[in-house]
């Protein structure tokens, strides 16, 4: 049986910086083995597809618990998206207080912006990001912007990221984490 590392325990000088980008399906194309050059540090991607709150919550709390990452991108919001009743305030107030009660746990923690979309769920997704955006601002925390990836970088379906969508999400997480 292989002996799990404790990370705790190693010294820092050999110690590399773990990364773990736990979103949505949006990055269920992106291999984290790929990116820990361009990041300095190991990536661990964790795609939970129809997540919500809850779920994301709980597998952040895992993540956590089993790799000790110095460093979490969240990208989560875009499921509750489809509920009329979540207005985009609350899912902006939720993607905050997640991020925050993070911040206790790990060195750094990123907020990457929801993806636009082909339907007409993409105003209230403008206007979580701008709530974001603000409220990051306000709390230190690390913003990484997408609003550079276009409606021509999603799948037919226009929900998910088709490849140059997804080089151009990783290019996001890449500049904003070596910034």
């Amino acid at each position: 049986m292989k002996e799990k590392i404790d990370y705790n325990n190693v010294p820092k000088e050999n110690k590399k910086e773990r990364t773990v980008i736990i979103e949505d399906s949006i990055v269920k194309n992106i291999d984290g083995w790929r990116l820990h050059k361009r990041m300095k540090s190991h990536v661990s991607v964790r795609s939970i597809s129809g997540a919500k709150f809850n779920g994301m919550k709980y597998h952040v709390k895992g993540c956590i618990a089993d790799i000790s990452p110095d460093r979490i991108i969240i990208h989560q919001g875009t499921n509750e998206l489809k509920d009329k009743n979540n207005l985009a305030e609350n899912i902006a107030k939720n993607i905050i207080d997640h991020a925050e009660s993070l911040k206790s746990k790990v060195s750094e923690v990123f907020i990457s912006s929801l993806v636009i979309r082909n339907d007409h769920l993409n105003k209230k997704r403008q206007e979580v990001n701008e709530i974001l955006k603000k409220k990051c601002k306000e709390n230190n925390t690390p913003y990484i912007d997408n609003d550079n990836i276009t409606s021509a970088m999603l799948t037919s379906k226009g929900l998910h990221l088709n490849d140059n969508g997804t080089v151009r999400l990783v290019n996001n997480f890449c500049n904003s984490v070596s910034k």
